[in-house]
């Protein structure tokens, strides 16, 4: 059914569509939605911004803010960033999703796709974002690369000693009903220490 699936290593963190853990990601915020038939074929957490999704209580599901932690929470600075990926299958690229760090000392910054039109609906893409340095370009089988860049948003000076609290897959809680679509499949977080996956389970 999911020709993305493949048994993940035990050192890929799961997070199914219900359970404790999946719910301190999603936490008040929209959790995956149920994936319609019509959209079977990718594996992973599916949201989409439709009224009949959104309007379904009790949760805010005008938007999503699936929050991960940093490799080693608690200690991993800014300085430590080598990359982000999130591997994804957009079908509505007008409202994309994007990437929000926030740090202890209350640093936050956010980064979206840097050109938005190039992309084509129904297409499986891995958006990336590298930090300090760090030039190479992820290689997903199956997925074309998308670069992210800083929008110009957040606060505080993000500075190199700051502690990242937590790293958002967030959506844009002012799109127009229906412009927001995509199955979010895994993301890869990169530090000088190594890497983490999070792998997100349709779990049916």
């Amino acid at each position: 059914m999911y020709p993305n699936s493949y048994p993940y290593s035990t050192a890929v963190t799961t997070y199914a569509p219900t359970g404790e853990s999946s719910a301190s990601v999603y936490n008040v915020y929209s959790p995956p939605a149920p994936i319609p038939t019509a959209r079977y074929g990718y594996n992973g957490w599916y949201y989409t911004n439709s009224t009949t999704w959104v309007n379904v209580a009790p949760a805010v599901r005008d938007r999503v803010k699936w929050v991960l932690p940093s490799n080693a929470a608690g200690s991993s600075t800014v300085a430590d960033l080598r990359y982000i990926r999130m591997n994804l299958k957009v079908f509505n690229k007008t409202s994309l999703a994007f990437l929000v760090l926030t740090t202890q000392a209350g640093s936050s910054r956010k980064y979206t796709i840097s050109a938005p039109n190039s992309l084509t609906n129904g297409m499986v893409y891995s958006f990336y974002m590298n930090f300090n340095s760090y030039a190479r370009e992820p290689a997903t089988v199956g997925a074309t690369n998308a670069a992210l860049t800083y929008s110009n948003v957040g606060s505080g000076s993000f500075a190199d000693g700051e502690v990242i609290t937590s790293i958002a897959v967030e959506t844009d809680s002012n799109a127009a009903a229906g412009n927001v679509e995509f199955i979010l499949s895994s993301v890869v977080i990169g530090e000088a220490s190594g890497e983490k996956e999070y792998g997100f389970s349709a779990n049916v």
